[in-house]
C-alpha cells in the first residue's frame, strides 16, 4: 500500500491532523509502522507539539492510528505509531453502549473500575489480584472491563487483522479479539503481569496468538506437502528460499537496536533511524551482494529523508561491510567501532539535513 496516496483518501481531517499524517506516511513501513516522536511531528508538520498531541489523539479515537509507548535505555522513546488501511473505530450508527461478548469473556459490571491502557502499574496490580483471587474477585472485572474499554484502540491491529484475513465484520473481529485476548490473559497472566509494560506484552502475545491461530490460517481444502529440493526445477528457487521484497520495523528492530541506538548517539533523530535502517535493511535484502550499496545510493526513498548518496553507501556498509572485505558488518563490530562507524553515516548525512 502507498500510505502517502491513503492520506489522500482520508475525509474530514483537520489541517494539522493532515499535516501530521502525511508525516507519518512519509516514514511507514509496508505495515503502516513508524517510530516518530512528538517532538519529530512537530517540527516537520510545522504544528505546535499540543496540536501534534491533538491530531493523534482525535486520529486515534476514529480509527486512523493505534500508538504504542516505547522505551529506550531507561528513558522513554518516540511512540511506535501503526497506520489502519480502513478506520476500525464503531459504526456512527451503532450504539457505542453495545457491548458484544465471546463466551470466554467474563459478563461483568460495566460501571465498575477498569485500567487505562497508559496505566502499566494498575493493570499490573489487577492482575496480580486477579491471580490472588483465582480470577473470582473484583480485580478479575477490572481486567475484565479494562480489556472492554482498550479493545478497539490497544488491540486495533488484531481486530483490523480479523477484518482483513479473517473475513469478519469490524464487530465479529472485536468480539474475536476480545475472546483471544481474554484466553491469553488467562494463560499468560503472571508473565503479563511481571513485564516492564504489561499493556504491551498483553498486546504483543494477543497479536501474535490471533495471527497463528486465526488470521493465517490455511482455507479449507487447502493443504502443504513437502517438495524435493532436488526436483525443483533450477532457477526456480528453491521452497522456504528468502525473497523479500518489503521489510517491517518489528522485522529487525530487537536485532537492529544496537545499530539504530548508535547512530541516534553519533546525532541522528530516532525517526530517521529507524526510517533509514529499515529501508537499507529491505534493500539489502531485495539486492544481490555486488549491487547494495548502488542500490541504497540511488534510492530514492533514502533520499527522500534526507540522506546523500555517500551517506547511503555508509549505511549499508554499517550493516552489511564493504564488498571486498575490508570493513566488517554489523554483527562482527564492537561497540567502539560500531560507534566509529555511525558516526561516519551522521556525517555524510548531515550536509543535505
Amino acid at each position: 500500500m502507498s500510505w502517502p496516496v491513503w492520506v489522500e483518501s482520508l475525509e474530514g481531517l483537520k489541517p494539522a491532523d493532515t499535516a501530521v499524517v502525511m508525516e507519518l506516511a512519509r516514514l511507514a513501513d509496508w505495515r503502516g509502522e513508524v517510530i516518530a516522536s512528538v517532538a519529530w511531528l512537530a517540527a516537520h508538520a510545522h504544528v505546535s507539539e499540543r496540536s501534534v498531541k491533538r491530531a493523534l489523539a482525535r486520529m486515534e479515537d476514529r480509527g486512523v492510528l493505534v500508538r504504542r509507548l516505547r522505551r529506550r535505555g531507561r528513558r522513554q522513546g518516540a511512540n511506535l505509531i501503526r497506520l489502519l488501511p480502513v478506520e476500525t473505530g464503531i459504526d456512527e450508527d451503532v450504539d457505542e453502549d453495545v457491548r458484544v461478548y465471546r463466551f470466554a469473556v467474563p459478563d461483568v459490571d460495566p460501571d465498575g473500575p477498569w485500567v487505562a491502557t497508559g496505566d502499566n502499574p494498575g493493570l499490573r496490580e489487577a492482575v496480580l489480584g486477579a491471580i490472588a483471587e483465582e480470577w473470582v474477585g473484583e480485580s478479575m472485572a477490572v481486567v475484565a472491563r479494562s480489556l472492554d474499554k482498550a479493545v478497539e484502540r490497544q488491540f486495533a491491529g488484531s481486530v483490523h487483522q480479523g477484518m482483513r484475513f479473517g473475513g469478519l465484520s469490524r464487530r465479529e473481529s472485536k468480539a474475536d479479539t476480545m475472546g483471544w485476548a481474554w484466553e491469553v490473559m488467562r494463560l499468560n497472566a503472571r508473565a503479563i503481569a511481571i513485564a516492564d509494560s504489561p499493556w504491551a506484552m498483553w498486546t504483543r502475545i494477543t497479536r501474535t496468538a490471533t495471527l497463528e491461530g486465526r488470521d493465517y490460517l490455511l482455507p479449507e481444502g487447502v493443504s502443504v506437502t513437502s517438495v524435493e529440493p532436488g526436483l525443483v526445477p533450477e532457477g526456480s528457487g528453491l521452497p522456504g528460499e528468502l525473497v523479500v521484497s518489503s521489510v517491517g520495523l518489528d522485522d529487525f528492530q530487537v536485532v537492529m537496536s544496537g545499530l539504530v541506538n548508535a547512530l541516534v548517539d553519533a546525532g541522528m533523530a530516532e525517526p530517521l533511524a529507524w526510517a533509514g535502517t529499515r529501508r537499507v535493511t529491505e534493500l539489502a535484502l531485495a539486492w544481490g551482494e555486488s549491487r547494495r550499496q548502488t542500490a541504497a545510493a540511488n534510492d530514492s526513498r533514502l533520499a527522500d529523508l534526507g540522506a546523500s548518496k555517500a551517506c547511503a553507501r555508509a549505511w549499508m556498509t554499517l550493516l552489511i561491510g564493504s564488498r571486498r572485505g575490508t570493513k566488517a558488518p554489523i554483527v562482527a563490530l564492537g561497540s567502539e567501532e560500531l560507534a566509529k562507524r555511525a558516526q561516519e553515516v551522521v556525517k555524510a548525512f548531515q550536509p543535505t539535513t
